[in-house]
């Protein structure tokens, strides 16, 4: 996702949260990992989770023809490894 990289001001809107500690510190943890103060961890991770709500659900007409598509998919796979067995059992007996 896009995130937007903009500074914090002294001007910005403040907004005091009680966070669990142990949140807290993953939180902080991954804002070291990423390189970012706690601050632009918890903007990062809220504009993320804003930005999915803006994903449109999948028609469950394309998830039904998706699995229709890997059931004839395994269906071939199947069928060319009992052909595969079929001609490794007559080259076996042949020999």
């Amino acid at each position: 996702m896009l995130h937007k990289n903009y500074a914090m001001a002294r001007t910005d809107p403040q907004v005091n949260i009680r966070l669990p500690a142990t949140l807290k510190a993953q939180l902080e943890e991954s804002a070291t990992k990423a390189g970012r103060s706690l601050t632009a961890e918890i903007v990062h991770r809220l504009e993320d989770s804003l930005d999915l709500d803006k994903i449109e659900p999948l028609d469950d007409d394309l998830y039904a023809d998706k699995i229709r598509e890997l059931d004839q998919r395994y269906a071939n796979i199947e069928e060319m490894q009992n052909e595969l067995r079929k001609l490794i059992d007559a080259k076996a007996k042949g020999r």
